[in-house]
């Protein structure tokens, strides 16, 4: 695989010559991920008939998790506290008792998911020195470089991204809020889910269907 490198700026690119045609397997639920980006760079396949635009994000590891979805397809969001707090008797002591996720996924599994190493052979295989297991819990994810872009991922962010299936394509991701937590260990400003997945608000000034059609006749809507 011939890869080309260029510095742009402050953002690295990379050009990876794929052979044949670039066709991304996601099977599986996928993977929901959090940790620290410690590097962006912009990321090329060339396969043998078009360019495929990525932005690769590499992130340090707080934790992997696997995505769950009910028997209609609905993502179930899985909250779980890393930690169980119990009083001890005294005012503002408390013991810390770490809990095992149910649903971890421990970066050894997660590899063996893209074959066996950090990236699948052949998509980069120059970054993998820079990887889990050279750099200890360090791993990175493409995304589409048209949604990436606008999102000016920046490093010291945490971030939360969620994979395509049980790969390291980005379907979707967002800036972890820093902000305290109360002494249960849940986030005060609520989960992050919901300002990635709340709606926009109806504009309540908007005309509700058919109110729009006031003093047409009725013979122009047939």
């Amino acid at each position: 695989h011939m890869i080309r490198t260029s510095e742009g700026g402050d953002i690295q690119s990379i050009t990876t010559q794929y052979p044949g045609t670039w066709d991304p397997k996601h099977q599986g639920n996928g993977f929901l991920i959090e940790g620290t980006v410690v590097d962006v760079r912009n990321q090329t396949i060339h396969d043998s008939s078009k360019h495929h635009r990525y932005v690769a994000v590499v992130i340090n590891i707080d934790f992997i998790r696997n995505r769950k979805f009910d028997q209609n397809g609905k993502e179930l969001d899985l909250n779980f506290q890393t930690e169980k707090i119990k009083s001890t008797g005294y005012i503002n002591k408390y013991d810390h008792k770490q809990l095992d996720d149910p649903e971890g996924v421990s970066i050894e599994q997660f590899c063996s998911k893209l074959g066996g190493k950090a990236l699948p052979s052949g998509y980069c295989d120059q970054q993998l020195s820079k990887l889990h297991p050279q750099v200890k819990n360090r791993l990175e994810f493409w995304g589409i470089a048209t949604t990436m872009k606008p999102m000016q991922i920046a490093k010291g962010q945490k971030l939360r991204v969620k994979t395509q299936g049980d790969s390291m394509i980005i379907e979707s991701c967002s800036v972890v809020q820093q902000h305290a937590k109360n002494y249960t260990g849940e986030d005060v400003l609520g989960g992050w889910t919901s300002k990635i997945t709340s709606a926009p608000k109806e504009d309540s000034s908007k005309p509700l269907p058919g109110q729009d059609k006031e003093g047409v006749d009725d013979s122009e809507w047939d």
